[in-house]
C-alpha cells in the first residue's frame, strides 16, 4: 500500500461506502481506483468520502468522473474540505451529487 494514502471501503446496506484520506495522484490513483472497484463489486451505489483528502490532481477528478459513469456515485466533502473548492471547479459537482456529511449522503439513498 502507498503511504501517501488511506482507503477504507466498508458496506451500509446495499451502499459502498468509502473513505479516503491524504493525496490522490498519478502515482496511486491506478491503485486507489483499483481497490475502490475490488471493494464496491458489482455496479451498486457507492458513497465516497473525501473529507480527509489533502490533494487530488486531474487523475483524480478523473477516477471520480469514471466511477460516476459505472456506478451511482455520492460524494461527501465537508464545506472546509481542502479538495472541496477544486471538486467544484472541475464541473464535477455537476455529475456527481455532493454532501457535506456521510449520513446525508446515506439518507439520500
Amino acid at each position: 500500500m502507498n503511504p501517501s494514502f488511506s482507503l477504507d471501503v466498508s458496506r451500509s446496506g446495499e451502499v459502498s461506502v468509502a473513505r479516503l484520506a491524504g493525496d490522490v495522484d498519478l502515482a496511486n490513483v491506478g491503485e486507489i481506483e483499483a481497490r475502490l472497484a475490488d471493494g464496491a463489486g458489482g455496479t451498486g451505489a457507492m458513497v465516497i468520502d473525501l473529507g480527509r483528502v489533502s490533494y487530488m490532481d486531474s487523475t483524480g477528478f478523473g477516477m471520480l468522473e469514471r466511477l460516476s459513469a459505472m456506478r451511482p456515485l455520492q460524494v461527501v466533502l465537508p464545506p472546509g474540505a481542502l479538495v472541496h473548492r477544486a471538486f467544484a471547479v472541475t464541473g464535477l459537482a455537476q455529475l456527481v451529487p455532493v454532501f457535506d456529511t456521510l449520513e446525508d449522503a446515506l439518507k439520500a439513498r
